[in-house]
């Protein structure tokens, strides 16, 4: 009876199949060569259009960097080119066709109670390759027909994935991303935002794809995962495509940009990468509306001018009839001049009309304008927030002790990696975990607004308008009309709220925060599943904020724009069976 291919000799890979160390960490493709192509794509929802004429192609080497507000469509078509909706026009076509396509979502498709070790397994097509593979000894064993067939098509697919170090390979991805080895028997629910996009990095580099779609791959990372994730991405040459609002990211690793428009559904591709783009897309910008301008003056001066030629004619033909003039010479000669300015009048409405057909220009889309300013509580007492001794114990995690005072005015940005405690020192902060040593303070006074990582805040409320409504105390037509400000339509505030996207619970809660007024404003990772114009409205409205403010946030460019005047910084250490975190002023 064959055996499990378990026994090659000590140190040697499986033929063909590098070891771990050898391979890296890296996105791996099954094949030399893959893209897609797209050719006049469209997509809609019923009557609802969200993708029109989208056409470009994916080619190896291609960091195709997408763009454009929440709902033009980033996701669905992400979703188009991994085959899980088909196009409603157009057509996809990838070559060679066995080309295989990977998909990392924005939140991790764990199932319930599944481990780590039981995600990837599924993830990346091991389990059913293993079982496949036990099927086939188990046929071959009883000498069924056939079986000798498959036992061999099971062993390829089996050595191909390199099945036999299946738990070896995963212990090392796992600690390449950042990850403890141990966590494999831990379930996926239970782990942070920043481990579960690592563990969705660790499906990627244990499968092979030829063409990869990565949608919000920054998302919970620390800096130090940012760092892994543009490695990963720029030593690839696998085709790509991904979607992120992380500018700092999209600048580092993209060869090109498709942007998404919003008004019309279409897609207009800028080659040179994500600055490139912000220049090109300011200099088309200007040029559209240099030449709507230039069309608009000479539309108005042949329509002007067409309308006085008329108005002469008239105003003559009106002279001739009332003037009594017997003499036909004399009256002859004044119907002459007035139905020559009639036939110029034709003449330049003819202009007119040519300068319509062919050389007309559309007028400057508009965008509607996302507008944010954070309600004002009055000020506070002196200290906003007090820790003494403060320590906080979390299975094997130990916070603490820490010493802290955030005053009237602090602006404070924590930073650490993840895991390191920095949503739990916020919860410490606001005594809404018992701490195991110390005591905390919170100031007379203080209205606290907090935008958590999770957005729960509206979490299962049968919809969103209500919700938001019991947590502003305001009215319904108040509470529509605040809403609407933020692009919240009344289809989308009359769901449920878990079925709403992250990036429009959001924005809800900022909606919230404007309406009730705050004098401490608490935001972890607030980009997160924002739109870049959402991020920019959100970074003015916080620069203008007077009061007390805490920043949780990996995202380069929002941390620059946002100024803070004291930083704080979470560093942890393993001691023994406990992991240690310890707070340190920067």
């Amino acid at each position: 009876m064959p055996q499990t291919p378990t026994e090659d000799r000590p140190g040697e890979p499986t033929h063909d199949q590098p070891t771990h160390d050898q391979r890296g960490l890296s996105f791996r493709p099954s094949q030399q060569h893959a893209q897609l192509t797209a050719a006049s794509v469209g997509f809609a929802y019923g009557p609802r259009q969200v993708l029109d004429q989208v056409s470009f192609t994916l080619a190896p080497g291609d960091r195709l960097g997408i763009v454009g507000p929440n709902g033009t469509g980033k996701t669905t078509l992400l979703r188009l080119l991994a085959g899980e909706l088909v196009p409603t026009a157009g057509q996809l076509e990838r070559v060679p066709p066995s080309g295989s396509v990977g998909l990392l979502r924005q939140a991790l498709d764990d199932q319930p109670g599944e481990t780590v070790r039981e995600f990837l397994s599924r993830r990346t097509g091991v389990a059913g390759i293993v079982a496949e593979f036990d099927d086939a000894v188990a046929e071959l064993s009883v000498e069924a027909d056939g079986a000798s067939d498959r036992y061999d098509e099971a062993l390829t697919r089996y050595l191909a994935v390199d099945a036999a170090r299946w738990d070896t390979n995963v212990e090392l991805t796992l600690a390449a991303v950042g990850l403890d080895p141990s966590l494999t028997d831990r379930r996926c629910s239970e782990l942070s935002g920043g481990q579960r996009s690592r563990v969705g990095l660790a499906a990627l580099s244990l499968s092979t794809f030829d063409i990869l779609l990565l949608d919000e791959p920054t998302n919970d990372l620390d800096i130090a995962g940012l760092a892994m994730l543009e490695h990963l991405v720029t030593s690839s040459s696998v085709a790509m495509a991904i979607v992120s609002h992380d500018r700092a990211f999209l600048s580092h690793v993209a060869t090109s940009i498709l942007e998404l428009t919003e008004h019309d559904h279409t897609a207009k591709r800028f080659n040179g990468g994500y600055d490139a783009w912000l220049v090109e897309r300011e200099r088309a910008k200007a040029n559209h509306e240099r030449a709507y301008d230039d069309y608009q003056s000479k539309r108005s001066d042949l329509a002007g001018r067409a309308q006085q030629q008329r108005e002469w004619s008239d105003r003559g033909m009106s002279k001739v009839r009332a003037s009594g003039e017997n003499d036909k010479n004399i009256r002859a000669f004044r119907t002459a001049t007035s139905e020559k300015q009639a036939s110029k009048a034709k003449q330049t409405q003819r202009a007119l009309e040519r300068l319509d057909r062919n050389e007309a220009v559309a007028a400057p889309w508009k965008p509607w304008d996302l507008q944010l300013r954070f309600g004002e509580a009055d000020r506070p007492g002196a200290e906003v927030a007090v820790l003494a001794g403060a320590v906080v114990e979390r299975g094997d995690f130990l916070l603490g002790p820490v010493d802290a005072v955030v005053a009237a005015g602090d602006r404070v940005l924590i930073t650490g990696p993840n895991g390191s405690g920095k949503t739990t020192l916020i919860d410490a902060l606001l005594g809404n975990i018992e701490l195991s040593n110390g005591t905390q303070r919170l100031g007379p006074a203080v209205k606290t607004g907090i935008l958590a990582q999770d957005r729960p805040l509206f979490a299962e409320a049968p919809s969103l308008l209500r919700a938001f409504i019991d947590h502003a105390g305001c009215d319904d037509v108040e509470a529509r009309s605040q809403l609407a400000k933020l692009g919240l339509s009344t289809e989308r505030i009359d769901r449920p709220t878990d079925s709403l996207s992250m990036g429009e619970r959001t924005r809800a809660a900022f909606g919230l925060f404007a309406m009730i007024g705050t004098n401490l404003l608490i935001v972890d990772e607030p980009t997160n599943h924002l739109d870049l114009p959402a991020i920019e409205a959100l970074e003015g409205a916080l620069t203008q904020y007077p009061h007390t403010l805490l920043v949780v946030s990996h995202d380069r460019r929002f941390v620059e724009a946002v100024e803070v005047n004291r930083q704080w910084a979470l560093t942890t250490e393993v001691d023994g069976p406990k992991t240690r975190s310890q707070l340190e002023e920067i």
